[in-house]
């Protein structure tokens, strides 16, 4: 009588296959899932940055606080036009360092009219496409 003990080279080859079969169907969605996270991350990064930049423009152009100096042009729809960079708003404290997976991230704030356009530039991690806009007008 042959009492081996073990697999068949055939059992190990349908186990294989059937991992191959499942990490094809499930590695798409995890990084998918990883993906979508980044997007969430920088989305709120950029409400943050927008935040700031309005107490930006508060505090140097709208009510400006003794020794602040405006920087942007006042449009005669009592809007403000001009860019403020990021380095500026973590400068001045008005935000902490912006980055994602450990990485810094550079940009700007551009207004136009009250317009506030966040732009954002995280190396090859993310990278805006500057769609964010809101209306800062009441600044």
């Amino acid at each position: 009588m042959n009492n081996k003990k073990g697999f068949t080279l055939v059992e190990i080859a349908i186990v294989v296959a059937v991992i191959g079969l499942l990490s094809i169907a499930i590695v798409p969605k995890i990084a998918d899932i990883f993906g979508d996270s980044i997007t969430k991350t920088m989305k709120v990064q950029e409400n943050n940055v927008r935040d700031a930049a309005v107490m930006y423009l508060e505090d140097h152009c709208a009510n400006p606080i003794s020794g602040f100096r405006c920087t942007l042009t006042r449009n005669s729809d009592n809007t403000y036009s001009g860019t403020i960079d990021l380095a500026t708003l973590i400068s001045e404290e008005y935000i902490d360092d912006v980055s994602i997976q450990g990485i810094n991230c550079l940009g700007e704030i551009r207004l136009d009219h009250g317009e506030a356009t966040v732009c954002l530039e995280c190396e090859d991690v993310y990278t805006t496409s500057c769609p964010a806009v809101v209306n800062s007008s009441s600044v």
